[in-house]
C-alpha cells in the first residue's frame, strides 16, 4: 500500500508539521478506499482533497488512480458494464460509511495534532461533515 500511496499528487511542504497532519489524514482515508486526489499544506492549512464513492472496479483496486489504464482481460473486467453496474450499487452503500470514516479520521487527527486544530479544520474539503468537532 505505501508504494502505491507514495505516487499520489503531493505538494511538498513549507510547514512540515502541517504536512505531517495532511499525510496522516490522507493515508487513513486511503486505507478505507476513499479516493484521495491530493494532500498538501497550503497557506498554513491542511488540505486533503477527496472523492466519495466509486465509479467502476478500478476505484476499488486503486483509489485515486482510475485514470490509469489496465491491460487486457483485467481492464475489461474492471471497466465492464456489469462491473460498473455492481460497483455503482455498492458505492451507494459504501458512501455513507466513507463519510463517517472521513469524520472519524479528522477527529483522530485532531487528537494526534491538537496544536493544529485550526489548520486541520480550516482547510477541510468537506467542512459540513466536521460540524461539532
Amino acid at each position: 500500500m505505501s508504494e502505491s500511496f507514495s505516487t499520489l499528487s503531493v505538494v511538498r511542504p513549507n510547514n512540515t508539521r502541517v504536512f505531517e497532519a495532511a499525510e496522516y489524514i490522507a493515508k487513513e482515508l486511503y486505507r478505507m478506499r476513499i479516493s484521495v486526489m491530493q494532500y498538501k499544506e497550503k497557506f498554513g492549512q491542511v488540505r486533503v482533497y477527496v472523492q466519495f464513492g466509486w465509479y467502476d472496479g478500478t476505484d476499488l483496486v486503486r483509489p485515486s488512480y482510475s485514470s490509469m489504464p489496465y491491460v487486457g482481460l483485467f481492464n475489461w473486467l474492471l471497466t465492464s458494464d456489469v462491473t460498473r453496474f455492481l460497483v455503482e450499487r455498492l458505492s451507494k452503500v459504501a458512501e455513507p460509511m466513507q463519510r463517517k470514516w472521513y469524520r472519524r479520521t479528522y477527529k483522530k487527527a485532531l487528537a494526534k495534532f491538537p496544536d493544529l486544530r485550526y489548520a486541520i479544520l480550516a482547510g477541510a474539503d468537506w467542512p459540513e461533515l466536521l460540524g461539532g468537532l
